[in-house]
C-alpha cells in the first residue's frame, strides 16, 4: 500500500507516523504487511474506487436516503457520545463526523471525499491515510468510532486486526453498522449502482446487535430498525 498523505495540520497532540519513534515504524510495517496478507488488495482498489467514484452523491444516495426518523436516531446518538479526543476512522464525507464532539480528527484514504469532508466539518482534523494501519501512536485517543466500515472487511482476521487498531489507538471504540433484518442476506457481494450507471460488487456483512456486540467483545448501545452500534473497551 502506497505512504499516506496528510491533507491538514495536526495539533501537536497527535502523533502521525512520520514524527514518532522507529519503534512505532516498525510496528506501522509489521501492521502494513498484516493486512497486505490478510486483505485482497484487488479487492481494497476495487473498493477504494467505488468511493471516490460515489464521493459526489455519497450523501444523498445513502445517509439522507434513509428514513427521516432512523436518521435521526443515528444523529441523536452519535452526538450523544461524551466529547472527548475522537478519532473517526473512514470518516468519508464526514456526514456522521459532524455529530461528533471534542477534539475531532477524521482519517480517510480517499482524497475525493475528505474534500467534501472539509466543507462539512470545517472544525475537525482530517488526514488522508491508506488504513491500515493507522497513522497515530498508541493512545492518541480517548474514542476511536467508524460507521459502515467493519462490515465491508471481508475475512475475520482482518476484521480482528481492525479492532485492534482501533484499540490500540484508543481506549474504547464505537462501531455503528447496518443490522440484519428477515430478507436481508447476511452478508454478499451486493451489486451497487451508480448515478453514471456504473455498476461495482462491494462485500456487505449484516449482524444483530447480539452478533455484533459478540464478535467484538463489547456491549449493545444502539438498537434500531436499520441501524446497531455497539461499544467495546481496550
Amino acid at each position: 500500500m502506497s505512504q499516506f498523505r496528510q491533507k491538514a495540520t495536526i495539533s501537536p497532540h497527535i502523533a502521525l507516523v512520520h514524527g514518532i519513534a522507529s519503534t512505532v515504524f516498525a510496528r506501522a510495517r509489521a501492521r502494513r504487511y498484516f493486512f497486505a496478507v490478510a486483505l485482497d488488495l484487488p479487492t481494497i482498489r476495487a473498493v477504494k474506487e467505488y468511493y471516490a467514484r460515489r464521493a459526489a452523491e455519497y450523501d444523498a444516495t445513502s445517509w439522507q436516503a434513509f428514513d427521516e426518523a432512523e436518521r435521526e436516531t443515528v444523529e441523536r446518538f452519535v452526538a450523544s457520545l461524551p466529547p472527548a479526543r475522537v478519532l473517526d476512522i473512514g470518516c468519508g464525507t464526514g456526514f456522521l463526523t459532524q455529530f461528533l464532539r471534542g477534539s475531532v480528527v477524521g482519517v480517510d484514504q480517499n482524497a475525493d471525499v475528505l474534500e467534501l469532508a472539509r466543507a462539512q466539518v470545517p472544525g475537525a482534523e482530517l488526514v488522508c491515510a491508506e488504513v491500515p494501519p493507522l497513522p497515530f501512536a498508541d493512545g492518541s485517543f480517548d474514542l476511536a468510532f467508524s460507521s459502515n466500515v467493519y462490515s465491508h472487511i471481508d475475512t475475520a482476521a482482518a476484521r480482528a486486526e481492525f479492532v485492534a487498531e482501533a484499540l490500540r489507538v484508543a481506549s474504547a471504540v464505537v462501531v455503528l453498522e447496518q443490522s440484519w433484518r428477515p430478507g436481508r442476506e447476511r452478508e454478499a457481494w451486493e451489486l451497487r449502482r451508480l448515478l453514471d450507471g456504473s455498476e461495482y460488487r462491494v462485500f456487505k456483512r449484516y449482524l444483530t446487535s447480539d452478533e455484533l456486540a459478540h464478535e467484538l467483545d463489547g456491549v449493545g448501545v444502539l438498537r434500531s430498525a436499520e441501524f446497531v452500534a455497539v461499544r467495546t473497551p481496550r
